[in-house]
């Protein structure tokens, strides 16, 4: 945490500035070359001619090296203070720093406050930006404090352009914990909104926003992940792992590229058909992937996501389960994080656990992806109430899931709708052709209850999963 301790920052400024020393004197002959680009601490090597310049010592003495983008880059300027906040000291302080330790959970979010720089005053105000900083966006606001409330005025800006792209406004009565709580609360509340999932830089960072082609590079892979994982549609799986793919070549200690092919890889053996040496193949990528990302960034909420997901469909539930809750420690604000968590407890039927996370996940982010709600719709229909699991199941889209179809044909099954039943059996059917075969193996290895399982089983039967379509004179006779 720079705001705790400059020592790494200072020690990298130095190691840069001996490097292109090096360079420019004695070095000038070397065939490799070595440069750590400002906003990184991760070193890039170039080979070069003898005797000649590589484009990185270029850039690095021009102060502007190239830096792999990694995440949304987002300045948090001090916020100012009105009303009776102006007597209470450091009031503006503690708030930008609570907006900055929720922001910082997400891993897909690099931020900056006026102490992340070496030539910038702690002091910094208004539309200055240290030079050396490269961000997407910049965010301001003012803070109200009231008699019996807080408030807060959000701005955020493009860096590129200084256009005002968001702003919204939140508020807190005061209650008897006092001003530190409704700070606490508005500043998670404002970094929850930014930089979750589907969240308001998620949006930006799709629609093209956040200023130029810096968008483009490894941040805009995870981008695609996310908008890939809400409906899991296969033609968008190939582009996704393959820009993922290219993400960690380019960057191989780029730790939330690997963590997010991981889970790609774990939902491509999750909801697409393949051959059990394939399946296995996909896992171990998928774990492979995972420890790596942990090796990265041992404290990242999607690494040990990742490392989760992987373990669960290599049948390892209860070490799966244990990856989940230390990465939800480490980001109770992920709302992704805490749906997937949800249900993987309702698939073995640990309601209690499990339908609280998912119910409370859309609470608070209702954009995420739907499929989460299979855990909804499986504890509706074990407890028999199949109009509400039916619903909840035609909710998910997800058209190319063939689990998806599965669950609205079981409830509409036993709910009496025998028509939709079957269309959805039908469904079925055309995207894998062979599941009344492998229906029985393919919920044991989405480790779902046994005997959950069974009921679901059975009422696929009795919606004609596996038996052919009676004769049309048969029919209607």
């Amino acid at each position: 945490d720079p705001q705790q301790d400059s020592i790494v920052r200072i020690e990298a400024g130095r190691l840069r500035r001996a490097l292109e020393h090096h360079y420019l004197t004695e070095g000038q002959d070397r065939e490799i070359q070595i440069v750590v680009p400002k906003g990184t601490y991760v070193p890039q090597f170039r080979s070069v001619g003898k005797g000649g310049r590589s484009d990185a010592t270029e850039s690095a003495e021009t102060g502007n090296a190239p830096c792999p983008k990694r995440a949304t880059r987002i300045f948090v300027m001090p916020f100012d203070t009105e009303g009776h906040g102006q007597n209470v000291p450091d009031l503006s302080h503690s708030f930008t720093r609570q907006v900055i330790i929720g922001l910082t959970r997400f891993s897909s979010v690099h931020v900056y406050s006026a102490d992340s720089s070496e030539k910038t005053s702690p002091r910094l105000r208004g539309e200055v930006l240290p030079e050396e900083l490269v961000v997407d966006f910049i965010l301001s606001g003012t803070i109200a404090l009231s008699a019996d409330g807080l408030a807060v005025d959000l701005l955020l800006q493009e860096a590129e352009t200084l256009r005002f792209i968001w702003t919204e406004h939140f508020d807190r009565k005061l209650s008897s914990a006092g001003i530190q709580q409704a700070r606490d609360e508005i500043a998670a509340l404002i970094a929850h909104r930014l930089a979750r999932p589907y969240g308001v830089l998620f949006s930006l960072a799709l629609a093209g926003s956040g200023g130029s082609a810096r968008m483009l590079d490894g941040y805009r892979a995870v981008v695609e992940y996310y908008n890939y994982s809400r409906t899991f549609r296969k033609e968008r799986l190939e582009p996704t792992r393959c820009l993922l793919e290219e993400a960690i070549a380019n960057d191989p200690s780029f730790a939330e590229g690997q963590a997010c092919l991981s889970m790609l890889y774990s939902q491509h053996a999750r909801f697409m058909s393949c051959s059990p040496a394939k399946l296995m193949q996909y896992s171990e990528r998928a774990y492979l992937l995972a420890r790596q990302a942990l090796l990265l960034a041992p404290r990242s909420s999607n690494a040990h996501h990742a490392l989760a997901l992987a373990l669960w469909f290599s049948g390892n539930t209860a070490q799966s389960l244990e990856a989940y809750e230390t990465a939800y420690a480490l980001n109770p604000s992920d709302t992704d994080l805490m749906a997937d968590m949800g249900l993987r407890y309702c698939k073995l039927m640990d309601w209690e656990r499990g339908v609280p996370l998912v119910e409370e996940s859309y609470r608070r982010n209702p954009e995420q992806s739907s499929t989460y709600r299979m855990g909804l719709a499986l504890y509706h229909f074990t407890e028999r109430q199949y109009a509400d699991a039916l619903r909840q199941a035609l909710l998910i889209d997800a058209p190319d899931v063939v689990y998806v179809h599965v669950v609205v044909a079981a409830s509409a099954e036993r709910l009496g709708d025998h028509d939709r039943a079957q269309e959805a059996v039908a469904q079925i059917e055309k995207i894998e052709p062979d599941y009344a075969q492998r229906v029985e193996s393919d919920l044991a290895a989405r480790n779902v209850n046994m005997k959950l399982s069974q009921d679901i089983i059975g009422a696929l039967r009795d919606a004609g999963l596996g038996h052919p379509a009676p004769p049309m004179a048969a029919h209607m006779k």
